[in-house]
């Protein structure tokens, strides 16, 4: 069990360093891309099959919330912090 605000901690740097892979992954599709494809072209192109990756880079544009377990009880949270920090 992690002290009180832990979580609270978490979720801020989580969404924080969200925020700046997205920005980062604008700037480099502009760079990349220019005004002669678009993303969705480029993934059709290369059959990138990201369903969840252009939800959240292309419609949403926002990192998803963080869920502290799913329906099994295991920790969300925990998972999502092994994965970024790779």
């Amino acid at each position: 069990q992690s002290p009180p605000g832990v979580a609270n901690v978490f979720s801020k740097q989580y969404t924080s360093e969200c925020n700046k892979l997205i920005s980062q992954f604008r700037l480099a599709e502009k760079a990349a891309l220019g005004s002669s494809m678009t993303t969705e072209t480029f993934m059709q192109l290369y059959q990138m099959d990201c369903p969840r990756a252009r939800e959240r880079l292309l419609i949403m544009g926002v990192p998803e919330q963080i869920k502290t377990s799913d329906d099994s009880g295991h920790h969300v949270a925990v998972t999502v912090a092994e994965t970024v920090q790779h």
